[in-house]
């Protein structure tokens, strides 16, 4: 509940009430006794997004990414009204494999038109090596996907995004004996440089 709140306090100082209620709607069933005045409540199955994760979502002004983990991972761009009314403006679908989950969208990042989505467990030149993708938010269209040193139990593309630099996270995996670390990038237009 502690992380859920400062999530709400840092979504609610960024965009305001309605903006931060949205976030936490979906944590409403589980006994939250905090009064954070729960503006509204969305039903994310009349937008056609059947499994959507609330940890899996980042704000940008008026617009609302969501990871859905169906095939090898969805993002739902949604656009929300003055009203609170959410209304879909694309759907960004994992253009390579993963394996073992639905992992692309387990990490997405917005900044006006620059949209950034990590997939820990996605398999382009080895098992569960991943990338980070760089997306044009206002055309959908991909602008380039990166891991700077893929191998296996890599887990890269846990991401978080402030003042132009991308830091980008590798999991790592202890069996396999390969190590965490993060890479930091400073973004350039649509390139990390």
């Amino acid at each position: 509940i502690e992380q859920h709140i400062r999530i709400y306090t840092k979504m609610k100082n960024k965009l305001g009430l309605m903006m931060a209620a949205i976030a936490i709607a979906g944590y409403s069933q589980v006994g939250f006794s905090q009064n954070l005045n729960l503006v509204s409540r969305t039903d994310m199955t009349k937008l056609g997004i059947n499994s959507f994760k609330p940890h899996y979502l980042t704000l940008d002004d008026n617009r609302l990414a969501v990871h859905e983990t169906t095939g090898n991972g969805v993002v739902h761009i949604l656009k929300i009204s003055e009203s609170g009314e959410f209304s879909k403006l694309r759907t960004i679908s994992s253009p390579d494999q993963t394996r073992d989950w639905a992992s692309f969208g387990d990490s997405v990042i917005m900044d006006g038109n620059l949209l950034g989505i990590g997939s820990s467990h996605t398999v382009k030149h080895n098992p569960h090596d991943g990338r980070f993708y760089i997306y044009d938010l206002s055309t959908g269209v991909k602008k380039t996907d990166f891991n700077p040193d893929s191998h296996a139990a890599q887990y890269f593309g846990y991401a978080d995004y402030s003042n132009k630099v991308l830091a980008v996270q590798e999991g790592g995996n202890q069996t396999w004996g390969t190590d965490a670390a993060v890479t930091f990038y400073r973004m350039d237009g649509f390139k990390p440089t």
